[in-house]
């Protein structure tokens, strides 16, 4: 049951205080009582979200991408490259070909010298990783490379890339 362990805390929660408020004497406990949301209970109210201000820019940058340039729809991507996995998982993916510092988004449409354009997304805060400062400065003479902070430098970069002259 995907929200038994929240209704069963309520109800356990609810016959402690029926029993300390029947009881003559109050119950002396060690533990710190637990602040619980009750609005919770019911799960009514969604669960907050833990921010990633990285994910939401891509969010918005590929929704912008795909409905201003549909032709391109299969030529624009992310490789999921990061999150957590086990030391077994770790390594077969190594194996098939996983590379740290790899970019968030690929456009692969040649224009002029450069074969493509590679985004590398971060938050305002953010800072680029060594190995993803590698990646970067290795593809450099072949693909248009940016370093993206903002949705409206997203919309900026690929309009300059995708609007500038293909010298043959």
């Amino acid at each position: 049951m995907k929200y038994g362990y929240f209704v069963r805390f309520a109800v356990m929660s609810m016959m402690q205080e029926t029993r300390v408020a029947n009881a003559k004497t109050p119950v002396k406990t060690n533990k710190t009582p637990i602040k619980m949301d009750k609005t919770r209970i019911g799960c009514d109210q969604p669960k907050k979200r833990k921010s990633h201000p990285e994910d939401d820019l891509q969010l918005n940058c590929v929704k912008w991408f795909r409905l201003q340039y549909p032709q391109h729809y299969h030529r624009f991507f992310h490789v999921p490259n990061g999150g957590s996995r086990s030391k077994v998982e770790a390594a077969r993916f190594k194996g098939l070909g996983v590379l740290a510092g790899v970019s968030d988004l690929f456009l692969l449409v040649p224009v002029g010298s450069w074969c493509g354009m590679i985004m590398e997304l971060k938050s305002e805060k953010g800072k680029l990783t060594e190995s993803q400062s590698d990646f970067l400065a290795a593809i450099n003479a072949h693909y248009y490379t940016v370093v993206i902070k903002s949705f409206e430098q997203f919309v900026h970069e690929v309009n300059f890339y995708l609007n500038t002259k293909k010298v043959p």
